[in-house]
């Protein structure tokens, strides 16, 4: 849920993250934007100055590409078994995501090369959910 100040001046809260837009495009929905849904019950958050502006290419669930908040989210207990961090991004169509570090890769002129890209075709994860 989220806290948003209108152009009004009116605060709106409890907003859910996949009904904000810096458009009006609410194109791709809710599981698309946030895949991983309770995860947990202990949640920081995490300011990264590095992260913020980087822009991005979200490869799954949904294709399209963005720009990190330097906002990061982590979840751990509950589901979890372990910590979970997920990226707060700013698609290109205005809409918000909350993804999973290996739901997008990230660009930074100063650090990625593109002879270094040709490796993330063995970047793998683990799309299929086991249930004990």
């Amino acid at each position: 849920m989220a806290h948003v100040l209108l152009e009004s001046g009116a605060h709106w809260s409890g907003l859910p993250l996949h009904a904000i837009s810096t458009s009006q495009d609410f194109s791709w929905d809710r599981q698309q934007l946030i895949p991983w849904a309770s995860m947990g019950d202990y949640i920081e958050t995490f300011h990264s100055k590095y992260l913020e502006g980087l822009e991005c290419v979200v490869h799954q669930p949904i294709s399209i590409t963005g720009r990190h908040t330097e906002i990061l989210i982590d979840w751990t207990d509950g589901y979890s078994r372990y910590h979970k961090p997920l990226n707060l991004l700013q698609l290109s169509t205005g809409q918000f995501a909350l993804l999973p570090n290996n739901f997008a890769t990230y660009t930074d002129k100063h650090f990625t090369s593109e002879t270094a890209k040709e490796n993330l075709k063995h970047y793998r994860r683990g799309d299929v959910a086991y249930w004990e």
